[in-house]
């Protein structure tokens, strides 16, 4: 199985070699001469000042070199055809390309001794360079004998052209080249001005992550096509170089924070966050790596981000619940898209799956900026789809808002038209109460009047007092539930203050008082005194006739919070609804024979509540207990 694993591969990577060189043959320059080339990897970094004519070199055909990943630098031998070094030849250059290669040294021997010609990223080459554009190009000494040799090195993935020209096609190749370079940054800056457009009108956080991603885009192209060291000569190259480099990283990390606030909108799984805050901290480490001196190590990492981005991105996709079904489809078919454009880069750049020739003519048939074109493109699109739909939302959500702020409106003005409603009937009842009250007061006190009579004017009395009682406690209910007014505290002997409640009940021998000692309590004696009267009253009224009441004082700090407990004994057939107990109105069907409205525990909760505290109710064995912790 092995062995035919292997010949299927091997077999596979010839006719990918066989299809590109059909794609590749007839891609040669007008004007260019036959050159043979060789190259030697020098692993050890030996050799700086002579090239090393000694060492095994290996050939390649054509004219494109990829090695992946290469810290070390790489020697190309070129040998030149015979006639270029005559003197009557025509003038013979050597054009590499791309201009990102960090160092280019041309070694010619001449007159016996080895004459050099610097070039590259990093060192000022435009004045002896013969072309216009941002390739790196020689013009051969018509006295050098031998082959000429090539020292190249970069820190990003190694893929170089080497051609030897005759200098007046590589001029006119240079006017194309420069209108190519012209042509891709200025549309990028297009995309740029879009971006800033689109931040200063809309101020959205996706508006300002696709202007980050442009801006390191930008930057990335004209620092690779050698524009920046052109326009802004004031820096060195080696500084430019180092901007470069880091806009490369940034480029990654922008692309990361623009999928991340995308996806970020919606609700998606936390391993989707967690994985892109992730590799922000495997970016940031990259730069480190590269103000240390391993930019080959922090690249690799860069490539490993970068392909690591879609899927990440389309976890987050799958997973995002509130995305729309029509966005979700083309952001999965954006990061298909987008990934398999990244493999083929990827590919065809590192040689993974194809070696020597045929991975450096796979190379040539790439063009780099026009994948970039796609991706900002489809970007660019969706950024403002998005800023639109946003838009949209955004416009529904603030007629939704009117709309409930009407409602909330209409409401407080209801309810405190009901609140005045109220207040306003329980002034003009009580008033006439008042005066019912002392004529029954006044008949019960005649000397005529007999015993019999004198209970009955008793009973009316106790009536008109209920009645009084309700009103003050509607009113009070209204006040605590539609008011935010502050209430005068004072500091108050609890215990006594209980005592006297409970003397005023209809049976005081049931209710059993207990407390370790004097309790104190700083709070508002109208509010405290509606609260333990209803909760005693309540006990008293539906407790099992004869049964004890228990009221318990426990000062949890003293001076400062107190829990006052009342437990009385009900029927094993009635079944409480604790979770209705404290509602407006509710009695349960057991109790309909006994008076009230229901208010009595829900005015409880609200008073409660206004003070602070807590009440809690539980049921153990037929007993149920009221808690009330004060603050």
């Amino acid at each position: 199985m092995a062995i035919v694993a292997i010949t299927m591969v091997n077999l596979f990577r010839a006719i990918c070699a066989l299809l590109i060189s059909l794609l590749w043959h007839g891609v040669a320059p007008a004007g260019s001469t036959t050159a043979t080339f060789a190259y030697f990897v020098d692993t050890a970094s030996a050799h700086s000042s002579a090239p090393p004519i000694y060492a095994s070199y290996r050939s390649f055909n054509g004219n494109l070199l990829s090695l992946d990943y290469q810290k070390h630098p790489v020697w190309v031998r070129v040998t030149l055809p015979m006639d270029s070094q005559a003197p009557s030849s025509a003038e013979i250059g050597i054009r590499i390309s791309p201009y990102q290669l960090s160092n280019v040294t041309l070694f010619e021997f001449v007159d016996g001794r080895w004459l050099t010609t610097d070039g590259g990223a990093r060192a000022k080459f435009r004045k002896s360079n013969p072309c216009l554009d941002n390739q790196h190009c020689f013009k051969i000494n018509s006295k050098s004998s031998g082959p000429a040799y090539v020292r190249l090195q970069t820190p990003t993935i190694f893929n170089a052209t080497i051609e030897v020209l005759d200098v007046s096609t590589m001029r006119a190749d240079s006017a194309a080249g420069l209108a190519s370079v012209s042509i891709s940054t200025t549309m990028a800056a297009g995309l740029w001005l879009l971006g800033l457009f689109f931040l200063a009108s809309e101020k959205s956080r996706l508006s300002f992550a696709f202007l980050f991603f442009q801006s390191t885009v930008l930057l990335a192209l004209t620092g690779t096509s050698g524009l920046l060291t052109e326009w802004f000569s004031f820096f060195s190259p080696s500084t430019w170089l180092l901007i470069t480099h880091l806009a490369i990283i940034g480029r990654t990390s922008a692309l990361a924070f623009l999928l991340h606030t995308i996806v970020g909108n919606y609700q998606s799984i936390k391993i989707f966050d967690r994985g892109l805050k992730g590799l922000y901290c495997v970016q940031l480490s990259a730069v480190l790596l590269i103000f240390a001196g391993y930019e080959h190590v922090a690249f690799q990492i860069n490539l490993v981000v970068l392909m690591t981005l879609p899927p990440i991105a389309l976890l987050g996709v799958l997973t995002a619940g509130s995305m729309p079904g029509d966005i979700k489809r083309v952001l999965v078919v954006g990061c298909l898209i987008f990934f398999l454009m990244l493999s083929w880069g990827v590919v065809s750049s590192t040689n993974i799956f194809f070696e020597g020739d045929a991975g450096a003519m796979l190379e040539g048939t790439v063009d780099r900026k026009l994948n970039g074109l796609v991706v900002a493109l489809f970007l660019l699109w969706f950024v403002v789809s998005e800023n639109g739909r946003q838009k949209m939302l955004q416009v529904e959500a603030e007629q939704q808002l009117r709309i409930v702020t009407l409602e909330a409106k209409q409401h407080e003005e209801a309810t405190k038209e009901r609140g005045l409603l109220i207040d306003m009937m329980t002034h003009e009842i009580k008033n006439p109460l008042s005066t019912m009250r002392f004529a029954v007061s006044a008949l019960r006190s005649k000397s005529h009047v007999d015993q019999e009579e004198k209970e009955r004017f008793h009973r009316v009395v106790l009536s008109i007092d209920r009645i009084d009682r309700l009103l003050d406690q509607v009113a009070l209910s209204n006040k605590l539930r539609h008011t935010d007014t502050e209430f005068e505290t004072e500091q108050l002997q609890v215990f006594n203050l209980i005592q006297e409640i409970i003397d005023d009940c209809d049976e005081p021998e049931r209710i059993n008082l207990h407390a370790p000692g004097e309790a104190y309590l700083l709070v508002n004696k109208a509010i405290f005194l509606v609260i333990i009267e209803n909760v005693i009253g309540n006990a008293c009224k539906y407790s099992v006739p004869g049964t004890p009441i228990e009221v318990t004082i426990v000062p949890l700090y003293p001076g400062e919070a107190l829990r006052i407990t009342v437990s009385n004994q009900i029927s094993p057939n009635v079944h409480l609804d604790k979770s209705q107990m404290f509602k407006p109105y509710y009695r349960h069907p057991d109790t309909s024979g006994q008076p009230g409205m229901g208010l009595g525990l829900s005015l409880v909760k609200s008073a409660t509540e206004k003070l602070g505290g807590i009440i809690e109710v539980r049921i153990v064995n037929s007993v149920i207990y009221f808690e009330i912790t004060f603050p």
